[in-house]
């Protein structure tokens, strides 16, 4: 039995979830994870993704455990997952290939060629040993298509027959050098020890978890998914808003803009003169942003009040309109021109939007008319993460249980690899982990 915690570290917020890890269930088939504590703490020391204050960064993830054991009555946490966003994540595209001829597409030649069985010298290494500094931080690496004789998008290739070539196009997240070694500082000096390969016999480590599998997780299993539309999630963040598209069940990229909640508690406080609070606080006051023919007036407390006059009205159709409205217009064009560079917008079914920005009331009905495409909201029956802040964090837990019933499965408790490195042969095995999971 271990305490295990998953911090999801945001610009703004820093979402936590401690739960007690069962061992013997995970040989029963009952829940392996008991959730202990489950809560929202504001972020310090970090901006648009970046820590700016380290001394200051580090006493709230000091503050935090302090916080976290208080609250529990627990006195170790034996691991920790942590999954960063923003600016810290990267992403980056690279392919394996293969030459053949006539070369029929079937499980068992994907299976040989992904694990090195078959002869690999012709696949293409070199762009991986070419990645920039900045990427040998590998997190995760999914593939984002089969390209069967230089026809891309070719997403279920089983059965066709290939004339001449192969390619799987990987998507490769990855952590900054700086950025990790930042992040992870507080945390050595606790004593934990950073590792990619976790075990559940070690304790006083950390690994981390990619925020784009975790929201793939949170939206269900594979089993579930495959048969969906190409459908996405959208992140509408403090700093930036962050988009995944799902296709077949899985993570196919992710696209993200430096917009966010923030810009437009900015343009609030700017228009009527009050501090970043009280422009939140009059946001949620306006209720449904999407009815903007009400008469309504909100009363509010501007920074520099005189002696005579220390509150003022506003029109909450006057605000959405001159305000609010355009902001959001703006967002939705970017996001559409972002999207677009990657994805064709057209058909994808439907948009989850989550984070703090998707608690504005009335915000899916502005997003549908600016997108003309269904907009909604995700939804879970488990109680304790139905605020869409903690999205990933749910599914940070989720990616956990699954990868520890999948090693058991395999036979290979209680070993749990979460973290890539960069080596040809650790990039093909992992792969091919990918395909064995996913596919067969």
């Amino acid at each position: 039995m271990k305490n295990i915690l998953f911090i999801d570290l945001g610009s703004r917020n820093t979402k936590y979830g401690l739960f007690r890890f069962h061992d013997e269930n995970s040989k029963n088939g009952s829940d392996i994870l008991e959730p202990i504590l489950v809560g929202i703490s504001d972020t310090q020391g970090i901006n648009l993704g970046r820590v700016v204050d380290y001394y200051e960064y580090e006493n709230f993830i000091n503050n935090l455990f302090a916080k976290i054991k208080n609250d529990t009555n627990i006195n170790s946490i034996d691991n920790v997952f942590i999954s960063v966003g923003g600016y810290n994540l990267y992403t980056t595209i690279s392919s394996l290939k293969e030459e053949v001829s006539n070369q029929e597409i079937t499980t068992e030649f994907i299976q040989n060629w992904i694990s090195g069985k078959a002869k690999i010298g012709k696949i293409d290494m070199n762009k991986f040993v070419a990645i920039p500094e900045e990427y040998e931080n590998i997190i995760s690496i999914l593939p984002r298509m089969y390209i069967i004789d230089s026809i891309d998008r070719t997403y279920n290739p089983f059965g066709l027959t290939a004339k001449n070539s192969i390619e799987v196009e990987l998507l490769i997240c990855s952590v900054g050098t700086d950025y990790k070694k930042t992040i992870l500082k507080p945390f050595e000096k606790m004593s934990y020890e950073f590792t990619d390969n976790f075990s559940l016999a070690q304790k006083n480590t950390i690994s981390f978890l990619p925020n784009i599998v975790n929201y793939s997780k949170a939206l269900g299993s594979y089993k579930v998914l495959k048969d969906y539309p190409p459908f996405a999630l959208m992140d509408f963040g403090y700093s930036t808003i962050e988009v995944f598209i799902i296709l077949e069940g899985t993570p196919y990229t992710r696209v993200y803009i430096k917009r966010g909640l923030r810009n437009l508690l900015k343009d609030i406080s700017f228009s009527l003169g009050t501090d970043m609070n009280e422009a939140e606080n009059i946001l949620n006051e306006i209720g449904d942003i999407s009815k903007k023919d009400t008469d309504e007036y909100i009363t509010y407390t501007p920074i520099f009040g005189s002696k005579t006059l220390t509150q003022e009205k506003v029109s909450k159709s006057i605000l959405v309109e001159t305000v609010i409205y355009p902001r959001l217009e703006e967002i939705s064009k970017l996001v559409k021109a972002a999207v677009s560079n990657v994805f064709n917008l057209s058909i994808i079914s439907n948009i989850i939007l989550v984070g703090g920005g998707a608690k504005i009331k009335g915000i899916n009905k502005v997003f549908y008319n600016l997108f003309e495409t269904k907009f909604s909201f995700f939804e879970t029956q488990d109680e304790k993460f139905k605020d869409y802040q903690l999205v990933n964090l749910y599914g940070m837990k989720e990616s956990f249980v699954f990868k520890v019933k999948e090693d058991l499965k395999r036979n290979k408790y209680p070993a749990l690899k979460v973290v890539n490195n960069t080596s040809s042969k650790n990039v093909i095995e992992k792969v091919w982990h990918f395909f064995k999971n996913y596919f067969f």
